[in-house]
């Protein structure tokens, strides 16, 4: 029979880098350490549970969008834009990876801190193009990529109890997005830009803050 423990390490890693703070060892199997912002506090996973999903504010503010007025060219110009209309952040078991080998407790029990560096992608409606896709991580911001890694340090120590086979896993964090994109078109002469058409578009994006991608470390048992 297969037992599954989560401990679950919410890594949003600073911009200058993996934060120095060491969570303590993880032994109950009802909580987890979430650290956020260089520090650390346990909780369960009834409040981990509250934390995610949670819905994305979306502040218009924070977003760069393209100055229809600048875009006039001597002939004409055709440009897309993505106008994002809801949006949730969660961890994403989808694009879970194994981080380390199967770990055997053996008599004594066993401790790991490290694993393997991993390459995480975003996924995008079929069809889209490089284009369009580019249109969309534009929007969402510098925190969202195509592709990401974890970083090979986990923040923290994971033990194995003696006995047990056990493997640290690691899941992105992703924001689930989902708008339209606008074809715009400005000829020469005109003022103003006109829309042309719009469709419907989805895209799961990774979330990176700093080097590495967010998301969660957890044991999986054999």
């Amino acid at each position: 029979m297969r037992k599954f423990v989560l401990l679950f390490v919410v890594m949003l890693v600073l911009a200058l880098g993996t934060s120095n703070v060491l969570a303590e060892s993880v032994t109950d199997e009802k909580k987890a350490v979430l650290v956020e912002d260089g520090s650390t506090r346990v909780v369960t996973h009834e409040e981990l549970d509250e934390l995610y999903p949670k819905e994305v504010e979306l502040d218009e503010n924070s977003v760069t969008k393209v100055d229809k007025k600048d875009s006039i060219s001597p002939k004409s110009i055709t440009f897309y834009e993505y106008v994002e209309e809801s949006a949730t952040e969660d961890i994403d078991y989808s694009k879970s990876e194994h981080v380390t080998p199967w770990i055997d407790g053996s008599k004594d029990g066993a401790t790991v801190s490290y694993g393997q560096s991993k390459t995480f992608s975003s996924s995008f409606d079929i069809g889209l193009s490089s284009s369009q896709i580019n249109v969309i991580l534009g929007e969402l911001g510098v925190s969202y990529k195509e592709t990401t890694s974890n970083d090979e340090s986990f923040g923290t120590t994971f033990n194995i109890s003696s006995g047990d086979v056990a493997r640290v896993r690691f899941a992105p964090m992703v924001r689930e997005s989902e708008g339209k994109i606008q074809t715009w078109r400005q000829l020469e002469g005109q003022a103003n830009p006109r829309l042309r058409s719009e469709e419907a578009a989805s895209a799961s994006v990774l979330k990176e803050v700093g080097n590495f991608a967010d998301g969660i470390y957890y044991l999986e048992y054999k």
